[in-house]
């Protein structure tokens, strides 16, 4: 009895060291595990940050090129309403100055005009009275 109760006692024994050992891996696997899990959050949340950060920066940039095209576009449709403006302007000056040209020259004719007709009724009759005839 005493020789059975020994070698149930062992069996036991080994039967829970085992099984604590088991228990024991158990554990340690369970907590690798959630270790691991800890782990790949917190590097999962860090790669998310970056990727915001870098969206940003990335909208950020595109903004900028966009906006700096914009104000280059506005620029130089300004330089050229600025250019076309002042080549109407030419085109009008010079179409009234030679709208002026012009009618100084009809101005100019007209009296050249008159002043031949009056040179001339002034010769014909001075041929006339030298001939003799009253007119």
């Amino acid at each position: 009895i005493k020789l059975q109760a020994l070698c149930r006692g062992l069996m036991t024994r080994a039967r829970l060291l085992v099984q604590s050992e088991a228990f024991g891996n158990s554990a340690i696997l369970l907590q690798n595990r959630w270790r691991s899990y800890l782990l790949r959050e917190r590097f999962q949340s860090t790669k998310n940050a970056a990727l915001r950060i870098q969206t940003a920066e990335r909208r950020r940039r595109c903004f900028s090129n966009y906006y700096r095209t914009v104000i280059g576009i506005v620029y130089l449709q300004a330089l050229y309403r600025g250019f076309h403006a002042r080549q109407m302007l030419i085109e009008r000056a010079e179409a009234e100055d030679s709208a002026t040209l012009l009618i100084q020259s009809h101005w100019r004719r007209y009296c050249s005009q008159r002043e031949f007709i009056a040179f001339h009724t002034m010769a014909v009759r001075i041929q006339a009275q030298y001939r003799g005839f009253l007119i």
